[in-house]
């Protein structure tokens, strides 16, 4: 009922409320079910609700409500926070004034405050982590509201390792912390590179001798050449032998129902020129690689060469 008057009174003094993004229906159904978890016991989905709430509509009531949930699940410094909110929102005739002051004054007695120092001597740039959050600067050597239970405080420094410090509070208490910059890290030595020695140029080898074959090889060139040569004349020779027998045995046969028919003399140049044509393609074939092997032995091979120590290099043996 308190939250539906100041609804209507918060509507009343700004009609713009709805367009600037926020959903007061919205916001008055997670209200009204976060009322029913907080009664439930069920204390984590009622904060939830009441905080959903109060970011759709800010009202007070759900301020209130919200500070009371987070102080059933020990949230205390959260609950001072929300409490210290909902005594600033609330008119000075309110009723409920008189008992949200008298909640923060209860809260304020049992909320640890935790003073955190840095010692002198701190490198520049040092930073202090309490919990995961960021203390700035102004932070420092002022008592802040926390809650009650362990706490970390890392120092980050550069040059420095981290330094962790781990701190226990009760209800109501009041303790400083004085921190400082781990152990300073070792600088980087420097590494001189060790000079190469000097390589010193090898000696070139003196070029080898080449062994080149002595004029006899030429010889065997120029025979096998002259053997080539004779195997195409006799090729040709006898090739034109067998060229003239089968004008003979053409003039001496004749075709006779689909058959060859031959007298005495187209028979015998038959047979011989075919004698001749197998002794003319053999000649041709030793003839053309007797004088390509002699070829290759001219053009491959110098006319002199000597051996090492003076020696002539030729063929082993007489001719």
């Amino acid at each position: 009922m308190a939250r539906a008057l100041v609804l209507v009174a918060l509507l009343l003094a700004a009609p713009s409320v709805l367009a600037q993004g926020r959903d007061p229906a919205a916001a008055e159904a997670l209200f009204t079910e976060g009322r029913k978890a907080f009664d439930a016991g069920d204390y984590r989905i009622a904060c939830a609700r009441f905080a959903e709430s109060q970011r759709l509509d800010p009202a007070v009531g759900t301020l209130i409500n919200l500070a009371a949930c987070n102080e059933k699940l020990d949230n205390l410094a959260l609950a001072w926070e929300t409490w210290q909110q909902a005594l600033r929102a609330l008119p000075p005739g309110d009723e409920r004034r008189a008992g949200v002051e008298q909640r923060a004054k209860a809260i304020d007695k049992r909320i640890p405050r935790l003073t955190i120092e840095l010692a002198p001597g701190a490198p520049e740039g040092t930073e202090i982590n309490r919990d995961g959050v960021r203390l700035g600067r102004p932070s420092l050597g002022v008592e802040l509201p926390v809650d009650p239970g362990d706490h970390e405080i890392r120092v980050v420094a550069p040059g420095h390792r981290d330094k962790l410090y781990k701190k226990k509070l009760a209800e109501g208490a009041h303790e400083t912390l004085t921190v400082e910059a781990g152990e300073k890290l070792p600088e980087p030595t420097a590494v001189t590179p060790k000079p190469k020695p000097e390589s010193k140029p090898k000696p070139k080898p003196a070029p080898a001798k080449q062994l080149k074959p002595a004029g006899s090889s030429n010889t065997l060139g120029w025979v096998l050449v002259g053997v080539g040569g004779a195997g195409l004349l006799v090729g040709s020779a006898t090739g034109y032998l067998a060229l003239s027998k089968k004008n003979t045995m053409d003039d001496d046969c004749e075709t006779q129902g689909g058959r060859r028919v031959c007298g005495p003399d187209g028979l015998d140049a038959a047979d011989t020129g075919k004698t001749f044509a197998t002794v003319s393609t053999i000649a041709f074939a030793a003839g053309a690689a007797a004088l390509g092997v002699g070829a290759y032995v001219l053009v491959t091979t110098p006319p002199e060469a000597e051996r090492p120590n003076g020696a002539v290099l030729g063929f082993r043996g007489a001719f």
